[in-house]
């Protein structure tokens, strides 16, 4: 497996070694990166802690300045390329490992990304290869007609976004990586598992349900006015960007 199919292709499988050094080597050149991006470019501090409060305090949309949304986008730009490796690292081990598709969601879930990166490196490897079936609860309450299928993994997925929004906006008052990245991504990725519950799926209607179900979050924000016109045009791209690419995830 060449180097470049190692890092960014969301197919086959890794081992454990090469694993773990890719992990851990990200890890390290990112927080370099960011380091100095938010030291040198930005003259803002930067530590373990900003990966979970960016600014340092949270901090809603409407009340960022100019100098505070150039700041998020851009780090959240640097961040794309580790995002797509270690999405795609992890996609590969859990298969390895025999984990089903959806525990790739674990990546963007603060503490249990470690304890889960953690446990893949140290779980034996499957022997032998077989087809994962999906779950048949999952099969058995998801409509078998295309339509059907489709309507649910918009709506459903969608309505888990709204609330993950309202419980970070409302409860937590917490305007970052999570709300921006993790939210649109697992609902983009949840959206895809429903969706081909009965069987695999093409990726371009797998990433147009993802799409369509994002959407559909963004318009029900504005519906029950959690956030304004402004404040969802800044988050759209990025949220669209993370719907898309958990597809990538999803499918593969």
């Amino acid at each position: 497996m060449t180097t470049m199919r190692v890092l960014f292709s969301f197919a086959g499988t890794i081992d454990r070694r090469a694993y773990v050094i890719v992990a851990l080597v990200c890890v390290l050149v990112k927080h370099a990166l960011d380091l100095s991006l938010a030291t040198f470019v930005f003259d803002r501090p930067w530590g373990p802690l900003n990966y979970l409060v960016p600014l340092g305090a949270p901090v809603p949309l409407h009340a960022m300045s100019g100098a505070d949304a150039a700041f998020i986008g851009w780090m959240l730009i640097a961040s794309i390329p580790f995002a797509w490796v270690g999405l795609a690292i992890t996609a590969k081990r859990f298969r390895t490992i025999g984990w089903p598709g959806w525990t790739v969601l674990l990546f963007f879930v603060p503490i249990a990304n470690i304890v889960s990166f953690g446990v893949a490196a140290l779980w034996p490897e499957r022997t032998e290869s077989r087809d994962r079936a999906t779950p048949g609860w999952l099969a058995r309450w998801v409509p078998q007609d295309r339509f059907g299928i489709a309507v649910v993994a918009a709506i459903v997925p969608a309505a888990f976004g709204l609330i993950l929004v309202a419980v970070s906006t409302e409860l937590l008052d917490s305007y970052g990586w999570a709300l921006f990245a993790a939210v649109p991504f697992a609902q983009g990725a949840l959206a895809v598992i429903l969706y081909a519950s009965h069987g695999r799926r093409g990726i371009g209607a797998s990433v147009l349900i993802a799409l369509i179900s994002c959407g559909v979050s963004l318009f029900g924000l504005l519906a029950v006015a959690l956030e304004g016109v402004v404040c969802i045009a800044m988050a759209a791209p990025i949220a669209l960007v993370m719907a898309w690419r958990a597809d990538c995830s999803a499918t593969s």
